[in-house]
């Protein structure tokens, strides 16, 4: 009981740890005239410090790896598969095998990504992705990739007029159209932690001796900042330096003394 009362009175006793001035935002300050006691930060409120973030990181790019071997294997499969026959007009259906690996070389080089990627891009309000090929990041336009369905557009409406689009769909161009872009979460995650390390905490310095605020004068959101940050590096000093634990010591000590003399008073006169 002694120990647990001796625990709980260190707890309740004043420390010089605590900032002694209490103040609210557009509130008088009352208490005397205060000035910046050494030099300190000017800490960023958690609001600002969160829209800060949300604008960088709405400018860091999505990471997707390009696989090589899908452009290839798709390619390969045009040309196995493709029939050599003439269209109603007697032209050469070489003429579309040419357009088609042409364009799919077009689709695959710029990148497809799956409809769900992409709306999360456009979600995010991205405005570009980086593309990761042979160990080396290409920074590309959001508008520039495809997914299957506009690259299938895409291949459909820049037809040349010496063709026939009815004959270009009977060859099912959507067969040689797969995702190559693999979205690449590790490199993504990465960069994003890299990015809100490197956000300023601080907006200023206030230099030892520069006026703070007077009594009387109203708190605005400038000096509200600025006292938070004064209570916060007090606070933080205080407790990272000798001064706290010595001062703890001595508090223990004391409350320790007393509590001993009224445990041998009650021992030996009650």
């Amino acid at each position: 009981m002694f120990v647990a009362a001796i625990f709980l009175i260190v707890q309740l006793f004043p420390s010089e740890d605590k900032f002694k001035y209490y103040y609210q935002n557009e509130k008088p300050w009352r208490h005397e005239f205060l000035s910046a006691p050494f030099d300190f930060p000017i800490y960023k409120e958690d609001s600002e410090l969160k829209t800060e973030q949300d604008s960088v990181l709405q400018k860091t790019p999505l990471y997707y790896k390009v696989n090589n071997n899908i452009l290839k294997n798709q390619i390969n499969k045009l040309n196995k598969n493709f029939p050599l026959k003439k269209d109603s007009l007697g032209q050469a259906s070489a003429s579309y095998k040419i357009y088609i690996e042409e364009k799919l070389n077009e689709v695959y080089n710029a990148g497809i990504v799956s409809f769900d990627e992409y709306d999360r891009i456009i979600q995010e309000k991205k405005q570009v992705i980086n593309l990761v090929k042979n160990h080396t990041s290409t920074t590309v336009d959001v508008h520039d990739v495809f997914t299957v369905r506009s690259a299938y557009n895409y291949i459909l409406n820049n037809i040349p007029s010496t063709l026939d689009i009815h004959v270009l769909k009977s060859y099912d161009i959507n067969k040689y159209l797969i995702e190559n872009l693999i979205y690449d979460k590790k490199m993504s995650e990465q960069v994003r932690l890299e990015t809100i390390k490197n956000i300023s905490l601080t907006s200023g310095m206030v230099q030892s001796g520069e006026r703070i605020i007077d009594r009387g004068e109203i708190i605005n959101d400038k000096t509200f900042q600025v006292l938070n940050s004064l209570k916060r590096e007090t606070e933080s000093r205080i407790s990272a330096g000798t001064k706290h634990n010595l001062l703890l010591a001595g508090q223990i000590m004391l409350i320790t003394s007393l509590m001993l003399l009224l445990f041998l008073f009650l021992l030996l006169f009650r």
